[in-house]
């Protein structure tokens, strides 16, 4: 390969765009993942609204600590606090 080539290929490569980062932490949710998440809280502890707030704003270990109304504020955290209801709802999370 001679020393022109290989200047056009460095150029082709570093003026080529990186691709654009998607990290599911950086996210934030739609309103309708959170409705979502919210809702099958409310369906998880028998409809009783107290029952699913007083859970909601708990700390949860397997949520780092935070609660899920703080994990809710990222779509991986949103899923998470998801996938915990719905352990809970099959019996497996007391």
């Amino acid at each position: 390969m001679s020393e022109e080539d290989s200047d056009r290929m460095g150029k082709e490569i570093n003026s080529s765009a990186p691709p654009s980062p998607t990290p599911r932490d950086s996210e934030v949710p739609d309103e309708s993942l959170n409705a979502r998440v919210t809702a099958r809280a409310q369906q998880v502890f028998s409809g009783k609204p107290e029952y699913a707030a007083d859970w909601l704003r708990s700390a949860k270990s397997a949520l780092g600590d935070s609660t899920p109304i703080q994990a809710l504020s990222t779509v991986s955290g949103a899923l998470a606090v998801e996938e915990l209801l719905v352990g809970i709802e099959h019996g497996l999370f007391a």
